[in-house]
């Protein structure tokens, strides 16, 4: 086996000699390791289904869409569920709303539905490897149906969370464009935004 790979998926690893009477310890480190690096390649290409909870109802103002939603947004069944994702600490501060990233699904669900505000995302569904967006599967893109989406809503004005949401969004809907707006990702990979500067811009969804 391999012994960086020991290295990097087991703690405090210490390599000697193996005798034949412990034989059975190296072969229950090499099974570990095996179904891990099992794990790591099905989540990276895996095809990922979105999340199929929407946040919206009749009362909703305020569309906000991602591009797809993450591994760990997945894993939480909840948008923007990756702890270093600043969508609700933004959401927080605009509609001064303290603990709010800290909240249940359903207390997160709830807040919005008071606030207008509708959630979910482009993509319906594609292949993709790992969380990045530039490693979605093009041809292998489902869209949302934005204006089965907006039907029997109130929604007026549509915001996408990143460039590659927007992108995404222009190519497939754009008779929408009059009403929709491009806002930065709150995802931690946009670190040249810090965040009270994605509060600043943000601030546009309450208006």
């Amino acid at each position: 086996l391999n012994v960086t790979v020991l290295e990097y998926f087991l703690d405090n690893v210490e390599f000697r000699k193996v005798i034949p009477a412990e034989y059975r310890l190296f072969q229950v480190a090499d099974l570990i390791c095996t179904i891990k690096l099992i794990k790591k390649k099905i989540e990276s290409e895996i095809s990922n289904m979105n999340i199929s909870q929407k946040i919206i109802n009749k009362d909703s103002k305020v569309l906000i869409l991602g591009s797809f939603p993450s591994l760990k947004s997945e894993e939480k069944s909840f948008y923007y569920g990756h702890p270093k994702n600043r969508f609700w600490d933004v959401l927080a501060a605009i509609y001064n709303q303290p603990g709010l990233k800290e909240f249940s699904n359903e207390e997160k669900t709830n807040f919005c539905i008071k606030n207008h505000i509708a959630i979910y995302d482009v993509i319906k569904s594609c292949k993709i490897k790992g969380s990045s967006d530039l490693s979605i599967d093009k041809a292998s893109i489902v869209y949302t149906d934005i204006h089965e989406l907006k039907k029997g809503t109130c929604i007026t004005r549509i915001f996408l969370n990143g460039s590659k949401a927007y992108k995404l969004f222009a190519k497939r809907y754009p008779e929408l464009l009059s009403i929709s707006y491009r806002l930065p990702s709150t995802s931690p990979a946009n670190a040249r935004k810090n965040l009270e500067t994605l509060i600043n811009e943000w601030k546009i969804i309450k208006d």
